[in-house]
């Protein structure tokens, strides 16, 4: 069961042994959700449903210019944000980015901050930018999550003892809400420039704002591309033509509930082959826990990188508890004709690899894996795009968001909250605020 006539194709022939009732219930409701979320777009948390399509080159040249003016200025930028605002970045440039850096290297040196609490850490990333030219980038949508928080008071101090004020002020970037928030009032009373998430976009639907857009300018990757290939995304699945089942989206959002609902699958593991895609797994991980892990509800997600973890949770995938399942995500084609030298019979019982493809190995070790797991009652999604573009992490990125909002509204939970993050911060605010007033 596979459609392959999408930008992103979704592959069940691994997945269900036959289309059930039970799946085609789950295919139709997510068609009647999808119609209603367009229904409620201009609802809060609601806004990155059409932001693809409604970002036009004005904003994109916006940020190209003060990417261009923070890299005139600093050979290395922090980027500081936790959670959405910064895991949606890093997720672009990892799977973008060469895999070892090129030694001369024409873009700043991107450092990301303020996702920990280390005062250990954070010493030795104040020690590391002794000698650099630095800025920073800050994203938060509303200033007052600590770990950014501190993070930008360190790195600000620095900056301001370092050049002056005038001088810190053209090295600071803040991305936040457009009207409202700490760091909003931080970046209007200090002069700062800004850029803005809408109000409508929660922080882990805003890769494609300037919150992911911005540090991928700085290290020259194509915005345009990511854009217009999100773009294709939004207008094919949203488009009343296609069929549900065809849509893949829904597939995707209907298959998952469909294990964790009717087979008892309540892990999902996100992997791939190729190391550049598995990085999205850090992304893709918090997009899908905090939108559905609520009211006692939710696929556990996490994310491996084969074939490395083959080799440390592959005997628990292959002979563990069955409640697991995996999506796998691959390309089409390769863009590497890398071949194995010649190999000598005497030296190892594998000279039939001599002269072998390394893309070929690489996609047999895949086929090989994905039927033991199956043999091995684990149910395998395969997700493949054309090739790993721009365009197509763009239009990899939307399928996610729309098909995660889809399938937590499979569960009847609201995707778009995440009241449990709130339950921690509040705690920890009140012990810190407890402990200062015993000082």
């Amino acid at each position: 069961m596979a459609y392959e006539g999408s930008l992103v194709s979704v592959s069940l022939e691994n997945t269900l042994k036959e289309r059930s009732s039970d799946f085609e219930e789950l295919i139709q409701r997510s068609e009647q959700h999808l119609r209603s979320l367009l229904f409620r777009r201009e609802e809060s948390g609601m806004g990155w449903i059409n932001y693809p399509s409604s970002t036009n080159s004005f904003d994109l040249n916006q940020q190209r210019t003060i990417a261009q003016e923070l890299a005139s200025l600093c050979d290395t930028i922090v980027v500081i944000g936790i959670g959405g605002s910064y895991v949606g970045a890093k997720s672009i440039l990892a799977s973008l980015e060469p895999f070892f850096p090129p030694k001369e290297d024409q873009y700043p040196e991107l450092i990301f901050a303020g996702n920990y609490l280390s005062g250990e850490v954070s010493q030795q990333l104040l020690d590391y930018l002794q000698d650099r030219s630095i800025g920073l980038i800050v994203v938060s949508k509303s200033g007052n999550t600590l770990e950014p928080f501190i993070a930008f008071s360190l790195l600000e101090k620095l900056l301001y003892e370092r050049y002056g004020k005038e001088e810190a002020r053209k090295r600071i970037v803040v991305i936040t809400d457009p009207e409202k928030g700490a760091l909003r009032e931080i970046a209007t009373s200090r002069g700062y420039t800004s850029l803005a998430i809408p109000s409508s976009i929660g922080g882990r639907f805003s890769v494609l704002s300037p919150a992911g857009l911005l540090p991928a300018c700085l290290r020259g990757l194509d915005i345009t591309a990511l854009m217009e290939g999100a773009v294709a995304m939004e207008r094919e699945l949203l488009s009343k033509k296609l069929g549900a089942i065809d849509n893949p989206a829904i597939r995707y959002a209907a298959s998952r509930q469909f294990l964790y609902q009717h087979q008892g699958k309540k892990i999902e593991l996100f992997t791939s082959f190729d190391p550049y895609l598995s990085n999205l797994g850090e992304w893709w991980k918090q997009l899908f826990a905090e939108s559905e892990g609520k009211e006692g509800k939710g696929i556990f997600v996490s994310t491996a990188t084969f074939t490395t973890d083959l080799h440390s949770v592959g005997q628990w995938i292959q002979q563990g508890e069955r409640t697991i399942f995996e999506t796998i995500l691959s390309t089409k084609s390769s863009t590497c004709d890398l071949l194995v030298p010649a190999i000598d019979a005497k030296d190892t019982s594998h000279h039939y690899l001599s002269g072998m493809d390394l893309s070929h190995i690489e996609r047999s070790a895949e086929k090989g894996t994905i039927e033991a797991h199956v043999a091995g009652g684990v149910p395998v999604i395969q997700i493949r795009i054309p090739s790993r573009k721009d365009f197509y992490i763009g239009a990899l990125l939307y399928f996610f968001e729309l098909a995660v909002a889809i399938s937590g509204s499979l569960m009847e939970i609201n995707p778009f909250d995440q009241p449990g993050v709130e339950a921690y911060k509040n705690r920890m605010y009140s012990l810190l605020k407890r402990n200062n007033n015993k000082e």
